[in-house]
Protein backbone atom coordinates (compact mmCIF):
# COMPACT_ATOMS: atom_id res chain seq x y z
CA UNK A 1 0.00 0.00 0.00
CA UNK A 2 1.08 3.11 -1.11
CA UNK A 3 -0.40 6.27 -0.05
CA UNK A 4 1.06 9.61 -2.02
CA UNK A 5 -1.34 12.26 -0.55
CA UNK A 6 -1.26 12.58 3.05
CA UNK A 7 -4.33 14.99 3.58
CA UNK A 8 -6.65 12.27 1.68
CA UNK A 9 -5.48 9.74 3.91
CA UNK A 10 -6.20 11.75 7.06
CA UNK A 11 -9.84 13.20 6.14
CA UNK A 12 -10.44 9.36 5.80
CA UNK A 13 -9.43 8.35 8.94
CA UNK A 14 -11.09 11.09 10.47
CA UNK A 15 -7.44 12.44 11.56
CA UNK A 16 -8.01 15.46 9.87
CA UNK A 17 -10.84 18.69 10.64
CA UNK A 18 -11.82 20.65 7.93
CA UNK A 19 -13.01 23.82 8.81
CA UNK A 20 -16.05 23.64 6.17
CA UNK A 21 -18.85 26.85 7.46
CA UNK A 22 -21.98 25.16 6.83
CA UNK A 23 -23.40 28.45 7.17
CA UNK A 24 -22.35 29.20 3.68
CA UNK A 25 -24.78 26.63 2.35
CA UNK A 26 -27.36 28.13 4.63
CA UNK A 27 -27.13 31.47 3.54
CA UNK A 28 -27.35 30.28 -0.16
CA UNK A 29 -30.50 28.73 0.23
CA UNK A 30 -31.90 31.25 2.68
CA UNK A 31 -31.06 34.03 -0.37
CA UNK A 32 -32.54 31.56 -3.11
CA UNK A 33 -36.03 30.82 -0.94
CA UNK A 34 -36.51 34.81 0.02
CA UNK A 35 -35.96 35.14 -3.67
CA UNK A 36 -38.33 32.80 -4.54
CA UNK A 37 -40.87 33.61 -2.30
CA UNK A 38 -40.64 37.13 -3.05
CA UNK A 39 -39.00 38.55 0.64
CA UNK A 40 -35.78 39.92 -1.19
CA UNK A 41 -34.48 40.79 -4.43
CA UNK A 42 -31.49 40.56 -4.66
CA UNK A 43 -28.65 37.99 -5.83
CA UNK A 44 -25.46 39.01 -3.95
CA UNK A 45 -24.65 36.17 -1.27
CA UNK A 46 -22.20 38.39 0.43
CA UNK A 47 -24.94 41.42 1.21
CA UNK A 48 -27.53 38.42 2.44
CA UNK A 49 -28.34 38.25 6.06
CA UNK A 50 -29.86 35.53 7.72
CA UNK A 51 -33.19 36.22 10.10
CA UNK A 52 -34.39 33.75 12.31
CA UNK A 53 -38.04 34.26 10.61
CA UNK A 54 -38.72 35.84 7.58
CA UNK A 55 -42.50 35.62 6.52
CA UNK A 56 -45.43 37.66 4.20
CA UNK A 57 -48.85 36.67 3.32
CA UNK A 58 -47.64 33.88 1.21
CA UNK A 59 -44.53 32.28 3.21
CA UNK A 60 -42.89 31.76 6.54
CA UNK A 61 -39.31 30.84 6.79
CA UNK A 62 -37.62 30.04 9.87
CA UNK A 63 -33.25 29.31 9.76
CA UNK A 64 -32.00 27.23 12.59
CA UNK A 65 -34.72 27.78 15.09
CA UNK A 66 -36.78 25.01 17.06
CA UNK A 67 -40.34 23.72 15.92
CA UNK A 68 -42.55 23.96 19.04
CA UNK A 69 -45.14 20.83 18.76
CA UNK A 70 -47.70 19.32 20.97
CA UNK A 71 -45.20 16.26 22.37
CA UNK A 72 -41.42 16.56 22.91
CA UNK A 73 -39.51 15.79 20.12
CA UNK A 74 -35.74 15.49 20.04
CA UNK A 75 -35.27 16.11 16.45
CA UNK A 76 -36.76 19.52 16.62
CA UNK A 77 -34.55 22.17 14.93
CA UNK A 78 -34.43 21.85 10.68
CA UNK A 79 -31.47 23.88 9.27
CA UNK A 80 -34.80 25.57 7.51
CA UNK A 81 -38.26 25.40 7.75
CA UNK A 82 -40.65 26.56 4.77
CA UNK A 83 -44.04 27.14 5.20
CA UNK A 84 -45.77 27.83 1.52
CA UNK A 85 -48.76 29.07 2.94
CA UNK A 86 -50.67 29.18 -0.51
CA UNK A 87 -50.17 25.32 -1.53
CA UNK A 88 -50.45 24.32 2.24
CA UNK A 89 -46.75 22.59 1.92
CA UNK A 90 -44.41 22.72 4.13
CA UNK A 91 -40.48 21.70 3.39
CA UNK A 92 -37.90 21.00 5.76
CA UNK A 93 -34.27 21.23 4.56
CA UNK A 94 -31.60 19.71 6.09
CA UNK A 95 -28.29 21.05 5.17
CA UNK A 96 -24.62 18.86 5.34
CA UNK A 97 -20.88 18.22 4.50
CA UNK A 98 -19.69 15.36 4.04
CA UNK A 99 -16.50 13.19 2.40
CA UNK A 100 -17.51 10.96 -0.66
CA UNK A 101 -17.27 7.44 0.98
CA UNK A 102 -20.02 8.78 3.93
CA UNK A 103 -22.28 11.18 1.14
CA UNK A 104 -24.68 8.62 0.56
CA UNK A 105 -25.22 7.32 4.07
CA UNK A 106 -25.48 11.26 5.31
CA UNK A 107 -28.15 12.45 2.64
CA UNK A 108 -29.98 9.33 3.88
CA UNK A 109 -29.76 9.64 7.61
CA UNK A 110 -30.85 13.51 6.90
CA UNK A 111 -33.52 12.86 4.83
CA UNK A 112 -35.49 10.44 7.83
CA UNK A 113 -34.08 12.76 10.54
CA UNK A 114 -36.93 14.62 11.29
CA UNK A 115 -39.86 12.05 10.23
CA UNK A 116 -41.59 12.44 13.39
CA UNK A 117 -41.68 15.88 13.57
CA UNK A 118 -42.69 15.72 10.08
CA UNK A 119 -45.98 13.36 10.77
CA UNK A 120 -46.38 16.41 13.87
CA UNK A 121 -46.52 19.14 11.46
CA UNK A 122 -48.39 17.64 9.39
CA UNK A 123 -51.43 17.26 12.16
CA UNK A 124 -50.98 20.84 13.62
CA UNK A 125 -50.85 22.74 10.12
CA UNK A 126 -53.12 20.11 8.47
CA UNK A 127 -51.04 20.14 5.10
CA UNK A 128 -48.33 18.25 3.08
CA UNK A 129 -44.48 17.88 4.64
CA UNK A 130 -41.71 16.60 2.48
CA UNK A 131 -38.07 16.61 4.01
CA UNK A 132 -35.27 17.74 2.05
CA UNK A 133 -31.51 17.04 2.40
CA UNK A 134 -29.45 18.93 0.84
CA UNK A 135 -25.39 17.33 0.93
CA UNK A 136 -22.79 17.86 -0.91
CA UNK A 137 -18.71 16.46 -0.24
CA UNK A 138 -16.30 18.68 1.03
CA UNK A 139 -14.70 18.90 -2.62
CA UNK A 140 -18.31 20.01 -3.97
CA UNK A 141 -19.56 16.05 -5.57
CA UNK A 142 -23.35 15.03 -4.95
CA UNK A 143 -25.28 12.03 -5.20
CA UNK A 144 -27.91 10.96 -8.13
CA UNK A 145 -30.76 12.29 -6.66
CA UNK A 146 -29.25 15.97 -5.66
CA UNK A 147 -30.31 17.35 -8.71
CA UNK A 148 -33.83 16.34 -7.39
CA UNK A 149 -33.89 18.25 -4.27
CA UNK A 150 -31.92 21.24 -5.82
CA UNK A 151 -35.14 21.84 -8.58
CA UNK A 152 -37.71 21.12 -5.24
CA UNK A 153 -35.90 23.68 -3.43
CA UNK A 154 -35.27 26.19 -6.63
CA UNK A 155 -31.53 26.44 -6.87
CA UNK A 156 -30.43 27.40 -10.11
CA UNK A 157 -27.50 25.66 -11.94
CA UNK A 158 -25.04 29.06 -11.45
CA UNK A 159 -26.02 29.01 -7.91
CA UNK A 160 -25.67 25.58 -7.05
CA UNK A 161 -22.12 26.09 -9.04
CA UNK A 162 -21.23 28.73 -6.86
CA UNK A 163 -21.93 27.30 -3.80
CA UNK A 164 -19.91 24.18 -4.77
CA UNK A 165 -17.17 26.50 -5.57
CA UNK A 166 -16.98 28.27 -2.27
CA UNK A 167 -17.18 24.93 -0.25
CA UNK A 168 -13.99 23.67 -2.41
CA UNK A 169 -12.22 27.62 -1.91
CA UNK A 170 -13.03 26.98 2.06
CA UNK A 171 -11.53 23.33 2.11
CA UNK A 172 -8.53 24.52 0.79
CA UNK A 173 -8.21 26.83 3.33
CA UNK A 174 -8.73 24.65 5.91
CA UNK A 175 -5.70 22.31 4.56
CA UNK A 176 -3.39 25.50 4.28
CA UNK A 177 -4.72 26.18 8.47
CA UNK A 178 -3.96 22.44 9.28
CA UNK A 179 -0.84 22.61 7.89
CA UNK A 180 -0.05 25.86 9.74
CA UNK A 181 -0.84 24.43 13.15
CA UNK A 182 1.13 21.42 12.30
CA UNK A 183 0.03 18.70 10.10
CA UNK A 184 3.44 16.54 11.27
CA UNK A 185 1.11 15.99 14.37
CA UNK A 186 -1.86 14.45 12.30
CA UNK A 187 0.73 12.34 10.40
CA UNK A 188 2.31 10.67 13.24
CA UNK A 189 -1.69 9.34 14.17
CA UNK A 190 -1.91 8.44 10.51
CA UNK A 191 1.47 6.39 10.52
CA UNK A 192 0.97 4.70 14.02
CA UNK A 193 -3.07 3.41 13.16
CA UNK A 194 -1.52 2.11 10.04
CA UNK A 195 0.67 0.25 11.48
CA UNK A 196 -1.03 -0.94 14.20
CA UNK A 197 -4.29 -1.95 12.37
CA UNK A 198 -2.05 -3.61 9.28
CA UNK A 199 0.69 -4.89 11.85
CA UNK A 200 3.18 -3.81 9.01
CA UNK A 201 6.59 -2.11 8.98
CA UNK A 202 6.49 1.38 7.90
CA UNK A 203 9.00 3.13 5.41
CA UNK A 204 9.14 6.37 4.07
CA UNK A 205 10.94 6.93 0.98
CA UNK A 206 11.20 10.20 -1.27
CA UNK A 207 8.53 10.08 -4.82
CA UNK A 208 10.22 10.65 -8.03
CA UNK A 209 7.17 11.45 -9.56
CA UNK A 210 6.35 14.46 -7.66
CA UNK A 211 8.90 15.24 -5.21
CA UNK A 212 6.55 14.04 -1.89
CA UNK A 213 6.89 11.98 0.43
CA UNK A 214 5.31 7.95 -0.25
CA UNK A 215 4.49 5.84 3.15
CA UNK A 216 5.40 2.34 1.81
CA UNK A 217 3.71 -0.28 3.70
CA UNK A 218 5.50 -3.65 3.93
CA UNK A 219 4.05 -6.98 5.48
Amino acid sequence: MTITNEVEALLLLGLIIIYIPININIISLSLTLCNKFGLRNSKKLRTHSVQEVVANENVEIRVDTRIKTDIKIQHNRPDIFVYDKKRKEITLIEVGITNLDLLTQVENEKSRKYDLIANELSLIYKCKVKIIPYVITWDGLVTKYHKKYRKEIGIQPKTEAYIQSLVLKKTLESFSFERRRGLEEYTMKLRHWLVRSMRCQLVVVPSLLNNKRQFVFKP
